[in-house]
């Protein structure tokens, strides 16, 4: 009934008409009422007396109560009172209505008809027809508002008390026309779609329209008359995940950031990644994003199943490996400070620099080799010369679960034949100061400080000539590394040849005389100095530095009368 016409009397009659109208079709109109299979349904209201039965509630709170609630459908062919429009499908009645009779003269109107409890869940859609009577020119609109609400608290109908309550359903799906204006609720049939989402998970609950209209009544400003029809409930249908595919995912190492990020599609609104059987390798996480990050801190292949899922409830799995090896170890292995060596048979250096290790590694220790056995040993830091040529000093480092054996590392030192002797004499005298008829005896001593060994070493001192000639003689006193001359003593000045003089050998001489009167009488009491010298022979193919192949020794003569101590005799 429009707002325009009378209400009573047509109210009363239009009442008795739809119940018989109910009675009448009830058995042809059972066949195609909508059932609900499942959690979807569709409703065409052909006989809304079946709502109860397929789980749906009309509940009337508005203030005050009017004298209908929810109705069937009047359609345009209704007699004697004619509807203001047929059903959007189905019988011209095919659809449930609601009109200004909801309160009274004036009041709101709260009118809730309430849908079948489902699980609902993200991806859910409602659908609806609703429309008003079409205002012509010259009528006048009374605005009508519509809510969707829903409720996740299960099969709970309350929907308050009240025309201002709303209970448990206190999420608003959509409002058609909320700020009650005129000409803005549809004309014509139009339908609207809600698709559900911001549900943390699949919940229990309904669904439910409120006619939802202040100022209304037959003589309120606001309320008019409304439809709703084809309600269809459509549970989202989970698609078929996309994930990446199963197998090894990208393996890891020891100690090293690992980063890998799973993906999928079909996933509604945010996927949520989780690992639900096996285990990711210790150290690493599996965020709700795909993304699996984190340091490995242990060895080997681990397996686990990873589920991703939405908040609508679907999910799709997948099966993976990831793969953690040994981290490597890194030696550094310095060039050797001495690079190049002469070489003597069985001397020893030390490894210097030795290797070190980067860290962290497995904390074993660095041992040393050669990898030329025939020229050089090694034992511990210390290397042994064995031969001339390329002595190699390798460096290794065992690894364990977790750090792989270090890549051998090495250095070369060159053991080369010496080429160089360094010769060297020292002389001294038995007393600095002497008379005309004293013996002096000269100590003299020659080496060779290598590192080459010499050969054919010449030594020479001759005599001076405040030395009686005929009381001249010397003679090998000591040889340390080497052998005396032959022969080993002779009168005269001391000039012999070193058969051998190997690096770090000596031999040391004694050469003695007679001091004499100088061949002029104005030099018997002066100084005179007495020279060795070594040296190798002439074409050798050894060097020598020659910076300490001579050494001197001076004496002084004095008068008899003059003690040792300077001072005349008394």
């Amino acid at each position: 009934m429009l707002k325009n016409h009378p209400v009573s009397t047509l109210d009363t009659v239009r009442a008795g008409w739809r119940l018989l109208l109910r009675l009448a079709a009830a058995a042809s109109l059972a066949g195609l009422s909508a059932t609900a299979f499942g959690q979807s349904y569709t409703e065409n209201f052909d006989d809304i007396s079946t709502l109860a039965g397929n789980g749906w509630l009309m509940q009337n709170n508005s203030t005050p109560m009017g004298s209908l609630s929810w109705f069937q459908g009047t359609p345009t062919t209704a007699t004697p009172t004619p509807g203001p429009f047929n059903s959007y499908n189905g019988a011209a009645n095919s659809y449930i209505a609601a009109n200004f009779n909801s309160t009274g003269s004036t009041g709101t109107i709260s009118n809730w008809l309430v849908t079948p409890n489902r699980t609902l869940r993200n991806g859910d859609v409602f659908a609806f027809y609703t429309r008003k009577p079409t205002i012509g020119s010259g009528q006048t609109d009374y605005p009508d508002r519509l809510e969707v609400r829903m409720s996740t608290n299960g099969a709970s109908t309350n929907v308050g008390v009240g025309a201002t309550g709303v209970g448990d359903f206190t999420t608003l799906l959509l409002s058609v026309n909320p700020t009650l204006v005129a000409n803005v609720y549809p004309q014509i049939w139009t339908q609207f779609t809600i698709t559900i989402s911001g549900l943390p998970a699949p919940t229990s609950g309904r669904i439910a329209f409120r006619y939802f209209v202040t100022g209304a009544g037959s003589l309120g400003t606001n309320s008019d008359y409304i439809g709703i029809d084809n309600v269809v409930y459509t549970p989202y249908v989970c698609p078929a995940f996309t994930i990446t595919p199963g197998g090894a995912l990208t393996g890891g190492m020891f100690g090293q950031t690992y980063n890998h990020l799973l993906t999928q599609s079909g996933a509604l609104g945010a996927p949520n990644f989780a690992v639900t059987a096996g285990a990711l390798p210790p150290g690493l996480t599996l965020a709700a994003d795909g993304a699996i990050t984190g340091t490995p801190t242990a060895t080997g292949t681990f397996n686990f199943t990873v589920m991703v899922s939405d908040a609508s409830g679907c999910s799709g799995a997948q099966s993976y490996s990831i793969t953690v090896v040994p981290a490597p170890q890194v030696l550094s292995f310095p060039t050797q400070t001495v690079t190049s060596r002469w070489f003597q048979a069985a001397t020893t250096f030390p490894i210097d620099p030795e290797a070190s290790s980067a860290t962290p590694n497995s904390g074993a220790p660095i041992v040393y080799g050669s990898l030329a056995p025939s020229v050089c040993s090694v034992a511990g830091t210390t290397v042994t010369m064995l031969a001339e040529g390329t002595c190699e000093i390798t460096a290794n480092q065992a690894g364990d679960a977790n750090y792989a054996a270090a890549e051998q590392a090495s250095v070369q030192v060159q053991l080369v034949i010496p080429t160089e002797a360094d010769l060297w004499v020292t002389k001294t005298a038995d007393v600095a100061i002497a008379r005309i008829g004293d013996t002096v005896s000269y100590s003299i001593q020659v080496g060779n400080h290598g590192p080459a060994d010499a050969t054919d070493v010449g030594v020479l001192d001759i005599a001076p000539d405040r030395l009686d000639p005929d009381s001249v003689v010397w003679q090998c006193i000591e040889a340390i590394g080497t052998t005396c001359p032959d022969p080993d003593a002779e009168a005269g000045d001391l000039a012999v040849t070193l058969a051998a003089l190997p690096s770090g050998a000596s031999v040391r001489f004694a050469l003695i005389g007679q001091v004499v009167a100088a061949a002029d009488p104005a030099d018997d009491y002066t100084a005179f100095d007495n020279t060795a010298q070594v040296a190798l022979p002439q074409g050798s193919m050894l060097t020598d530095p020659d910076d300490n192949n001579e050494a001197t020794a001076s004496v002084l003569v004095i008068p008899e009368a003059i003690f040792a101590d300077g001072f005349e005799a008394q």
